[in-house]
């Protein structure tokens, strides 16, 4: 019987080209294994700056808030968005950002040695009052230990923000009608200390008293000069009301 000749256009056997086909096969399944399995960690890892910039916060209107970047925070900027913040929502709530930005920039720790460091003067300073909104920011440089009776900042408000030591705060709320200009009783609503980079706020009309030790240091930012607006302090003890007009390191 004669011989079948193989055909010159596929010399190949047969086994060949399933094993051809199987290497293709296995080649094509290994571009799609890298393909489903690409790791993502090939991507451009971003530097801290921009981590850090991607975090930073901002409200719909584009008012700052507390970044990680605290550091680069100094006082000029404070005092820029201050007045951003102010000129927009002078009310409760622009000056919650205020109060956000302040610990922000007391944990700037040059500007604390700067304006609050040992080597700082004693006594209060005024480092800032703005010519337009009238909000100032103030330095106390404490010495000596101080109680203040419950006080207020009248038509004004003030924020405190602890830079040294400590402060401890009581907020207080009046039981009687207001009917005796003369005479308060007051009850304890809120007890609370406030620590190194903390800061709390007083709206207007609020009554608070403060108590800190040796050489405790704050910062303090207030709506207006207090000195051109009647305040009140008022005696635990007795209930009398008294009126200020100096201005006073509470």
């Amino acid at each position: 019987m004669q011989r079948k000749m193989a055909c010159p256009l596929y010399p190949r056997k047969r086994h060949q080209i399933r094993h051809s086909e199987m290497s293709i096969l296995a080649e094509s399944g290994h571009r799609a294994h890298r393909q489903l399995h690409w790791c993502p960690s090939n991507r451009p890892i971003p530097d801290k700056r921009t981590l850090a910039h991607s975090r930073g916060l901002r409200d719909n209107d584009g008012a700052t808030y507390a970044r990680e970047d605290s550091m680069a925070y100094d006082l000029n900027q404070f005092i820029a968005d201050c007045r951003n913040i102010l000129t927009r929502d002078a009310g409760p709530a622009g000056r919650e950002q205020v109060r956000v930005n302040l610990e922000r920039l007391l944990a700037n720790k040059d500007f604390v040695e700067e304006y609050c460091g040992d080597t700082t003067p004693r006594g209060l300073k005024v480092l800032y009052e703005d010519p337009t909104l009238g909000f100032r920011i103030l330095a106390h440089i404490n010495d000596k230990a101080r109680v203040s009776p419950p006080h207020d900042h009248g038509a004004s408000w003030a924020i405190y923000g602890q830079a040294t030591k400590y402060t401890d705060m009581i907020e207080w709320e009046r039981e009687d009608d207001r009917t005796d200009a003369k005479h308060a009783k007051l009850k304890p609503t809120k007890k609370y200390r406030l620590t190194p980079g903390k800061a709390g706020i007083y709206q207007d009309g609020a009554i608070h008293s403060i108590d800190y030790p040796d050489h405790a240091r704050f910062i303090r930012v207030t709506g207006t000069d207090l000195d051109k607006i009647d305040r009140i302090r008022i005696d635990l003890k007795t209930g009398v009301v008294e009126k200020m007009y100096a201005q006073q390191a509470t």
